[in-house]
């Protein structure tokens, strides 16, 4: 095998799981990303046709009649046909790690690494039917955002979440203009109010005579998201305001005073409870 050992472990830990359709995006492009890194996608890409032809062979006279310019660029053919034949046992060893045991007995001993993802694209790709149900599910996983996930992560799962859907043939369902305004709607809850304020202004304003329409996108609100909350909020000393966004109940977050009563600034004003 050309992959030793500590490198296949690595990359075994980082792979996506992949059980069932839902699985198969985050495992497809996790494979995707690798076979683009060391450059031989286009030799493996399951959706394309098989590798390019041979290269072409010379005996011993037909070689010795070429130029030393047509002798330079065989060698270097035969070069990266060794190193994409490297890189493509690898990618196959990789395959062959990360998935269920069950999957790898359909395999065959000389299949390729195209041959090994399209059968998995066969046992594991969602069809169309599933499709609809596949973004519905992940569409309420998104308006539910983690208490310990950073604002910056949950709001990029936005546009994420947008692509997903439109890969999946439901970009007509879920809407640039939809997905903001459930976005406004959940910052409202979530005591956002700065961005849902700037957002809604945002559309009012795009919508007006010479407005821009861009900014009816959801990216636009998304940019305007992270430069609203460039880095995570702070935990605050008192009250509960962004408790709920910290994972923390008011308790954990309020801090007792190391002044005495009498030494309180008279122009300090208690926080209600909320």
């Amino acid at each position: 095998m050309s992959t030793s050992a500590n490198d296949l472990a690595v990359i075994v830990k980082a792979a996506p799981p992949l059980k069932s359709p839902a699985d198969w995006r985050d495992w497809y492009n996790f494979i995707k990303s690798h076979g683009n890194r060391v450059r031989v996608w286009k030799y493996i890409d399951p959706t394309t046709e098989e590798d390019p032809e041979e290269p072409q062979t010379y005996s011993k006279e037909e070689y010795n009649k070429l130029t030393e310019y047509d002798r330079d660029q065989i060698t270097q053919s035969r070069k990266l046909e060794e190193n994409v034949h490297k890189a493509k046992v690898r990618i196959g060893d990789i395959i062959f790690a990360i998935v269920p045991e069950e999957a790898r007995r359909g395999f065959s001993i000389n299949d390729t690494p195209r041959q090994m993802l399209s059968y998995l694209k066969s046992r594991y790709g969602p069809d169309e039917n599933q499709y609809e149900e596949l973004v519905e599910t992940a569409w309420e996983r998104l308006r539910v955002r983690p208490k310990r996930m950073k604002l910056q992560d949950w709001i990029l799962e936005w546009k994420h979440f947008k692509e997903y859907a439109e890969e999946l043939g439901q970009k007509t369902t879920y809407t640039d203009l939809k997905l903001i305004r459930e976005l406004i709607k959940i910052c409202r809850r979530e005591d956002l109010d700065r961005f849902s304020t700037r957002s809604e202004d945002a559309i009012w304003v795009a919508r007006e005579p010479g407005g821009n329409p861009a900014h009816l996108k959801l990216n636009h609100h998304i940019e305007l998201f992270l430069k609203t909350y460039p880095m995570e909020i702070p935990k605050p000393t008192k009250g509960a305001l962004f408790a709920t966004l910290q994972g923390e109940t008011p308790e954990q977050t309020s801090q007792p005073s190391q002044m005495p009563p009498a030494a309180a600034s008279p122009s300090s004003t208690p926080v209600p409870p909320q």
